[in-house]
């Protein structure tokens, strides 16, 4: 019941903001004289996204509040910042069971003025069963105007117990190491390459949905840019084998949402 009155206030307060924003840009366009906009401190955007995975055959579902601190004299400069909640919608969308909620943070540093840069950050994650908080560290590297990567290794710290492969308690923390390369096409398509690789701690207590200790998954984001405000994109990933008693089947995903800019 909590969860589902978190979800209407987002979703009523998002409304809200949207149709605030909807109105000053109609008053705006018939005005004679138009003000030139100041710039906000932070951008924020809304971007929901669906998902399905086919082995499981799950629905996903996430809303997130995101954006960028514009402020060039704050501290915080740069700063990017997400929350977001997730829920599970069960295999014919008959559902809506949270799942988890976290909130990101992270900030770059030029290295000097070379092209490399430092990314440190961390992401809070809580659930039903306990939370998790995961420091990061990313190093990145601009290619030239239109490509550039990051390496990135997370350290997923799990502040409560699971259930052991042997049937007794421990953490199931794991290590998680990521590339991002992304490649701007033209001003308004891009895609982003994902390699990701997870590793359990305690590999002889904990196994992922393939049966192992370790699991490398693989995602490409296509990302559109359509009008002033609103971002397409869509996600099409490999999540690794997924045991299904006896049966392995290979685990897809495909995602689909946007980004809309509420300043």
């Amino acid at each position: 019941m909590k969860c589902s009155n978190l979800y209407l206030a987002i979703l009523m307060a998002i409304s809200v903001v949207f149709s605030t924003h909807v109105f000053a840009e109609s008053k705006g366009d018939s005005t004679a004289t138009v003000q030139e906009k100041e710039k906000p401190f932070t951008t924020v955007f809304f971007a929901p996204r669906m998902q399905y995975r086919t082995a499981s055959e799950s629905f996903l579902q996430r809303l997130m509040l995101t954006g960028v601190v514009q402020d060039p004299d704050s501290i915080f400069a740069r700063m990017y910042w997400s929350f977001e909640t997730d829920s599970d919608l069960g295999k014919k969308m008959d559902q809506w069971k949270s799942s988890y909620q976290e909130a990101e943070f992270n900030k770059p540093f030029t290295l000097g003025v070379s092209d490399f840069w430092l990314e440190p950050g961390v992401v809070f994650h809580w659930e039903s069963a306990g939370s998790r908080v995961d420091p990061y560290l990313g190093v990145g590297y601009r290619v030239d105007p239109t490509l550039k990567g990051v390496l990135r290794y997370r350290y997923n710290h799990q502040n409560h117990d699971s259930q052991t492969l042997q049937g007794d308690q421990d953490d199931s923390s794991e290590h998680r190491v990521d590339i991002y390369l992304t490649k701007n096409f033209t001003s308004g398509f891009s895609v982003q390459y994902n390699p990701t690789y997870y590793s359990k701690t305690h590999g002889d207590k904990f196994v992922y949905a393939n049966g192992k200790n370790h699991t490398l998954q693989h995602n490409f984001v296509f990302n559109f840019h359509t009008t002033p405000r609103f971002y397409p994109f869509f996600e099409l990933g490999y999540l690794d084998k997924y045991k299904d008693g006896n049966e392995t089947k290979n685990e897809y995903q495909i995602r689909v949402g946007f980004k809309y800019n509420l300043n």
